[in-house]
């Protein structure tokens, strides 16, 4: 089970495995997606309709970004 929190701490198992300064070596487009998609509860088609983009493109950019905190925080997501 993972949580993502407003304080960018990263949670699995009840275990927070992640803090605020992962989040920031993403760049802006990335934490806005996270953002919105997480914290926002935007689905990935409105947020595809404000970047004006794809679904996919946005899909791609949110697991890529995962991917990249979950090599920061060697931690298997």
């Amino acid at each position: 089970k993972i949580q993502y929190f407003r304080t960018y701490d990263l949670k699995i198992n009840d275990e927070v495995v992640g803090g605020i300064y992962s989040i920031w070596t993403l760049i802006d487009i990335e934490k806005r997606r996270i953002r919105m998609y997480y914290f926002e509860d935007k689905t990935l088609d409105e947020i595809a309709e404000i970047e004006r983009t794809s679904h996919q493109a946005i899909s791609k950019s949110i697991h890529n970004s995962l991917k990249k905190l979950e090599k920061l925080l060697k931690f298997k997501i």
